[in-house]
């Protein structure tokens, strides 16, 4: 199970450069009935494009989902369980502007990682390896 340390989510233009207070959380901002439409028009287009190809309904029905609890959700989950997901919705000022997910977490081991949405985790408590030539001297009585 990982322990969520932190979450940064941060807009970016067409440029890539962060732009303060260019998103914020979405939670409660739409009506029901929209997000579902909007989820269920999300899912179709994946579909669509090949994705979900052997597991259409599953894969559907989990968009939905994550659409659903996304728009409700006011916080990040403290934990999260092997091979689960959390979702929270956002919305940026500008439609133009992506957004960069940043998270902290311990895992089950207690060391800590820092993964983006577009990279791979990276361990951000290393220490630093003895440096080279030292010595460690055992004296035995």
């Amino acid at each position: 199970m990982a322990t969520i340390l932190g979450v940064d989510v941060a807009a970016l233009d067409t440029n890539g450069f962060e732009v303060p207070h260019g998103c914020s959380r979405a939670a409660g901002m739409v009506p029901v009935d929209q997000v579902f439409d909007r989820s269920i028009r999300a899912a179709l287009y994946d579909m669509s494009l090949g994705r979900f190809e052997h597991e259409a309904v599953p894969a559907f029905k989990q968009a939905v989902r994550d659409a659903m609890v996304g728009h409700f959700v006011n916080e990040w989950p403290r934990t999260v369980p092997p091979s689960e997901h959390a979702v929270m919705a956002y919305t940026t000022t500008n439609p133009n502007f992506k957004l960069r997910i940043t998270i902290d977490y311990e895992d089950e081991a207690g060391y800590q990682w820092r993964r983006t949405d577009t990279s791979q985790p990276r361990r951000i408590d290393d220490t630093p390896l003895p440096a080279t030539g030292t010595r460690l001297w055992w004296r035995l009585d």
